[in-house]
């Protein structure tokens, strides 16, 4: 069972539509934010049955499993750095659609934006939000009111 198959097997109802082109000695690599959770030109082979959904399923968590199982969509951002078949982005946005990524909707951006988007978040906008949202709380328990 290949890759492909494993996510349709595991999502066929979260799918609406596939596509897939085949080509010859290239490379299959499976990038999730930032990182790479399976390179067929590392490990200088196909994938084994079910090797991409589990290495899929661990890195992303629970989380995104619970929306995928729901139906939902998660926020996601894929690229392509260098295409030599010219079929690197329609086989990208395939996993990518197959999966859910693109349930909720995506942007193009280039590998160096989506880098530079992903910082933005995890040393800016999330520090910043874990301030206001502490400083919300203990403004509210000043006051009496409770969280619930």
């Amino acid at each position: 069972m290949s890759a492909v198959s494993d996510l349709l097997t595991n999502y066929q109802h979260v799918i609406a539509d596939l596509t897939l082109v085949t080509g010859g000695g290239g490379v299959f690599d499976v990038i999730v934010d930032g990182t790479t959770i399976y390179s067929k030109h590392e490990t200088g082979r196909h994938a084994n049955d079910g090797e991409v959904l589990t290495a899929f399923e661990a890195f992303v968590g629970p989380e995104v499993r619970r929306c995928y199982q729901e139906g939902a969509g998660f926020i996601s951002a894929v690229g392509v750095e260098h295409d030599a078949t010219g079929r690197a982005l329609a086989r990208t946005l395939a996993v990518a659609r197959a999966i859910g990524g693109l349930r909720e909707g995506g942007i193009a951006l280039t590998p160096m934006q989506e880098a530079v988007l992903d910082l933005g978040v995890e040393q800016v906008l999330s520090p910043a939000l874990t301030h206001v949202n502490a400083a919300f709380v203990r403004v509210m328990l000043e006051q009496g009111i409770p969280l619930e």
